[in-house]
């Protein structure tokens, strides 16, 4: 029901906020803890915070693509 043109752009918005996440918890966190145990936990919240930004912008592109396609039925009967 969603178009390939829409999965494309919420794969991208996706990707680039794992990407920011991930350099803002990289770059906030900080303290005795080592690089690579940083570096771990800020790709882990990157790839919670974009799993979770994945499923909430598909859910809302289908809610649109719904509501438009029940819309644009509706004025075809009328």
């Amino acid at each position: 029901m969603i178009n390939s043109t829409a999965k494309r752009k919420i794969r991208t918005a996706t990707l680039v906020v794992f990407i920011l996440c991930s350099l803002a918890f990289l770059f906030s966190t900080g303290g005795d803890s080592s690089v690579f145990s940083v570096f771990i936990i800020s790709i882990y919240a990157g790839l919670v915070v974009a799993a979770v930004f994945y499923v909430l912008l598909s859910i809302f592109k289908y809610v649109v693509t719904l509501i438009s396609g029940w819309l644009n039925n509706d004025k075809k009967r009328t």
